[in-house]
């Protein structure tokens, strides 16, 4: 038993807390959960790794991947992804990008910040749904 109700305090408060960040934790998990669908390069290029995905899901991990790039720190990667990005790096058609990415915004998966601009609502949005992505593929 401690002596005092400070050195007391002391052996809880070194018990209980930790050094470690939250948020850079949950992040990092995040990564490497993504990292089994997609990478990102420097540029901010966005390689899809699966091939049977749906076109909402290459939506959403497209502006995830780019989300995640940013929250890294790689230098030229936007957290915010266009219409054109979802074209490019999920090889869509623009129409049906467009419609993906509101049908996301609907499912308040993806906010939009401006007209055809998209960034991930938030990384426990994120997190939620990664779990049923995995969810999904774990099932094929």
């Amino acid at each position: 038993m401690p002596k005092s109700p400070q050195d007391f305090r002391t052996q809880i408060v070194k018990r209980f807390v930790e050094d470690r960040e939250f948020e850079e934790v949950k992040m990092l998990e995040l990564v490497e959960k993504l990292a089994d669908y997609a990478t990102v390069n420097k540029s901010g290029d966005v390689f899809l790794k699966k091939e049977n995905l749906t076109d909402g899901e290459k939506a959403m991990i497209i502006v995830s991947a780019r989300f995640l790039g940013h929250y890294l720190g790689i230098e030229g990667v936007s957290e915010i992804s266009s219409v054109e990005d979802v074209v490019k790096y999920g090889s869509l058609d623009q129409m049906v990008a467009g419609a993906r990415l509101a049908d996301l915004a609907k499912e308040r998966l993806v906010d939009r910040t401006g007209r055809g601009m998209y960034r991930t609502r938030s990384a426990a949005t994120l997190q939620r749904w990664l779990e049923e992505l995995a969810a999904k593929y774990e099932e094929e």
